[in-house]
């Protein structure tokens, strides 16, 4: 993912380059400028928000996982074990989808303690 910021700050830089010199590619350089500098900028933006969100997001998890401990002591009825269990999934995918982005080219945006989480039981 570093490569694609990389690549894109070059060609943003391009851009302002072919706006600076006068060889009729300005319409390029607009362009450049605008479309990579704005896929750049929204990158930028989310790489905090999902990163910190997924470190949120692994705490309730953990919470949950005490909650669902807490719970198998106690005696439950039918609906609040099938509402648990839809919980348990619910959260299970959650997971296995940030394990599979995780080690894909958007693997900066998860933090590197998802693969250690343990689907639920």
């Amino acid at each position: 993912m570093i490569v694609v910021f990389i690549v894109l700050a070059a060609l943003v830089a391009l851009g302002f380059y072919l706006l600076s010199e006068s060889y009729n590619w300005e319409g390029l350089g607009i362009f450049l400028v605008g479309v990579c500098g704005a896929t750049l900028l929204i990158m930028l933006i989310f790489l905090p928000i999902n990163f910190y969100g997924w470190r949120a997001s692994m705490e309730a998890i953990e919470a949950t996982r005490l909650t669902i401990e807490n719970s198998r002591t106690s005696d439950l009825s039918d609906l609040e074990r099938a509402t648990l269990t839809n919980q348990i999934v619910g959260i299970n995918a959650k997971i296995a989808r940030a394990k599979y982005w995780n080690q894909t080219i958007f693997n900066i945006y998860y933090p590197d303690e998802v693969m250690e989480i343990e689907p639920l039981r």
